[in-house]
């Protein structure tokens, strides 16, 4: 008989050797008797005591920020703009996007804040697309231009296998002879 993990939750079948998954295997469980949650710090889960517990008597709220829990004053504490009377978040600079905070698209000349991939929105769709077949053929046949006859000692060397594969690769790429 198949058994699942013994972590809440954890829909993964067991190893032979322990009562966890492959997941799961290096991780602790709960030191409390049948819980079944991973090991929060203390080698205790949050719901028994891996979690600091607020400050405010009788409140058993896990800490969100400082010593209190949400409900007591408990934040995360979040940089905001430096700019008088700006109450938005900031970003770079210590400045929210509005006041200069956030980063420029990569286009020469755009002065717009990237959303995607460096580039703001009306430049990530004008991205330059892959090289065409076309211009492949250019540049095969620049390649073989300067392999070959930039350099007319490589034609006394060519042997007639090589004479062959050379017309096969033209032929393929379209190049005129």
């Amino acid at each position: 008989m198949m058994t699942t993990c013994a972590f809440k939750g954890c829909p993964n079948v067991r190893l032979s050797f322990t009562d966890k998954c492959a997941f799961h295997k290096s991780r602790s469980k709960c030191c409390v008797q049948d819980c079944p949650n991973m090991v929060y710090a203390r080698n205790r889960c949050v719901r028994h005591g891996g979690k600091k517990t607020c400050q405010v008597q009788g409140c058993g709220g896990n800490v969100r920020g400082g010593d209190w829990c949400t409900k007591h004053g408990g934040h995360i504490v979040k940089r905001y703009c430096t700019t008088e009377g700006c109450t938005k978040q900031a970003h770079a600079q210590q400045k929210c996007v509005s006041h200069g905070g956030g980063r420029y698209c990569r286009a020469p000349g755009c002065s717009q804040h990237i959303r995607v991939g460096g580039f703001c929105n009306q430049h990530q769709a004008q991205k330059p697309a892959p090289p065409s077949a076309s211009s492949d053929s250019e540049l095969w046949d620049g390649v073989l231009h300067t392999l070959l006859v930039s350099d007319c000692s490589v034609f006394d060397t060519l042997k007639d296998d090589d004479w062959t594969w050379l017309n096969e690769l033209t032929a393929m790429l379209s190049i005129p002879a």
